[in-house]
């Protein structure tokens, strides 16, 4: 996990932050075993489809790790890390803490303490560790319009989370503002979806921030390596990835560079 090709500053440390994927790549490699001891089927999706794509493991300042389960079997899937996990890792989710929001489940270490910059309500959470994602994915019917939708109202849902986390009133005032614009787009592109010819795609949670994914770019899965560990890919993984990020292989700027978390602690230091 070395890229000294890349300059960035990670806020809590990059010694700190190499730890991070050291722990997470050591959780994905136990979840990955499990699944495949029982013939789970799972994808990399989101930021760590496009590390192993572009950097062949973390992009060089990631904290989180991404997959997918298919939806028909995600339920046996929690159901059988919530059985098996090390002791160290907890399933975080409805069952495990009533302020939990979303509709898929996390996978935190235990040992650690992030305050998340971007998700501002995961910082209300009970577990508060780092983690990893493990999204849904199902096939759905979609038209041209469900993209600009879910952009709209991704957009918006960051414009509402930092409404609800704003302290004064000139704050809420101006934040308020910022939801106007994208709400509308919103139910002006869900109109338009609701009226349109669909053709049947694939959704990954968060399903309002999705961009859907063609069956022939999906799959079959294939095979390919993150941080040198065999994993599943999208069949097209870059139609996928310049779908959703455009010039996917193209570096952001160095002010762009930044992990989703402002903090980490680890409880054995």
């Amino acid at each position: 996990m070395e890229h000294s090709d890349l300059d960035f500053i990670c806020p809590y440390g990059n010694e700190k932050l190499k730890r991070v994927q050291h722990e997470l790549l050591e959780l994905f490699k136990e979840i990955d075993a499990l699944f495949k001891k029982n013939n789970i089927r799972y994808f990399l999706i989101y930021g760590t489809l496009l590390g192993a794509v572009r950097h062949q493991g973390f992009i060089p300042w990631d904290d989180d790790l991404d997959i997918a389960v298919f939806r028909e079997d995600y339920d046996r899937a929690i159901g059988i890390l919530r059985k098996s996990l090390s002791d160290k890792y907890i399933v975080h989710d409805k069952l495990t803490d009533t302020v939990y929001w979303c509709d898929f489940s996390k996978i935190r270490y235990r040992n650690s303490t992030a305050k998340n910059e971007i998700w501002l309500n995961d910082n209300k959470y009970k577990y508060k560790g780092i983690c990893l994602d493990i999204y849904r994915c199902w096939e759905t019917p979609c038209s041209k319009f469900r993209k600009k939708q879910n952009r709209s109202k991704e957009h918006a849902k960051f414009a509402l989370m930092n409404l609800s986390a704003s302290k004064n009133l000139g704050a809420k005032t101006k934040a308020l503002f910022k939801c106007i614009t994208p709400l509308f787009f919103y139910f002006y592109y869900y109109f338009l979806d609701t009226i349109s010819k669909k053709e049947m795609k694939y959704i990954c949670d968060p399903a309002d921030f999705s961009v859907p994914l063609k069956k022939e770019h999906l799959l079959p899965l294939r095979e390919g390596f993150f941080e040198g560990v065999p994993v599943l890919l999208p069949a097209d993984a870059e139609a996928i990835l310049a779908d959703r990020y455009a010039d996917f292989m193209k570096i952001p700027p160095k002010e762009q560079r930044l992990p989703h978390y402002s903090t980490v602690e680890f409880y054995d230091e």
